[in-house]
């Protein structure tokens, strides 16, 4: 139930924790289970997309060593990936983009591709996602994009739809940084229209996030603003877990404060 409720919900929705921390207390009667890895990996995911970075960090350490004892390449593809995600999130871009490229080299999408049915991801996809959003952040914007659509590429590849729909948003993220309106526009309209038929909470709500800002930046700003703040209504309604901000800070003028 944890891997559907989290792709049509989103990871944050109250009743994602509600079943895999049922898994977990099934986990602990049981004993010795591979079970184990994916509820955790489920519950890493909830406290992520909650905000709460440290009890995420825990549980993604606690990933790294179960995956560590299993010397299975799956489970240390995601753990990996895991921690990278939460440092990127805890503003340590270049330990998050260690464990990124780290994650990535175990990588096989032959082998991994059983990861969707488990996870409803490619792994590698995500990897990525991230690692082109960790390097927009330290300044190579031009590998960003490359990196960015490698992910698109990948995930097509794959027939994920899930996959597809966070790689195509994530493109629109990254285009963000050089200010390309357009060419971000393009991809999350796509995004959102896959989104929209698969009933893809998260990324129906993000995708409307980033194509205000799209229009905001082509010089419709009402609308844009209109669009924001339908995106942040629709995440405070549903609880789809919208815990993600800009990578590309805003450039301040002298007279501009710094936001709080």
């Amino acid at each position: 139930m944890g891997l559907p409720l989290s792709l049509t919900k989103g990871w944050a929705a109250p009743e994602v924790e509600q079943v895999y921390s049922r898994a977990r207390e099934l986990c602990a009667q049981i004993g010795d289970t591979p079970q184990l890895f994916p509820t955790l990996n489920g519950l890493f995911a909830f406290y992520l997309m909650r905000a709460e970075y440290k009890t995420a960090l825990e549980a993604a350490k606690q990933l790294l060593s179960l995956a560590q004892r299993a010397e299975n390449s799956g489970p240390l593809l995601e753990a990996h990936d895991g921690i990278g995600l939460n440092l990127m999130m805890l503003g340590e871009f270049v330990s998050a983009r260690e464990h990124l490229e780290a994650g990535m080299a175990f990588y096989d999408p032959h082998h991994h591709c059983a990861h969707i049915a488990l996870y409803g991801h490619d792994p590698g996809v995500v990897c990525l996602n991230y690692s082109a959003y960790v390097l927009g952040i330290l300044g190579y914007p031009d590998q960003a994009l490359e990196t960015i659509h490698q992910a698109l590429s990948l995930a097509r590849q794959s027939s994920c739809p899930f996959s597809v729909a966070w790689a195509l948003n994530m493109v629109s993220w990254v285009h963000q940084g050089p200010r390309e309106g357009q060419a971000a526009q393009e991809q999350v309209e796509a995004g959102i229209a896959l989104s929209t038929e698969q009933r893809f909470a998260y990324w129906s709500v993000w995708g409307t996030l980033l194509r205000g800002w799209a229009r905001a930046v082509q010089e419709q700003a009402g609308e844009g603003v209109a669009l924001i703040r339908q995106s942040l209504a629709a995440h405070l309604a549903t609880g789809s877990g919208l815990a993600q901000s800009n990578p590309y800070p805003a450039r301040r003028g002298p007279r501009e404060s710094r936001p709080g």
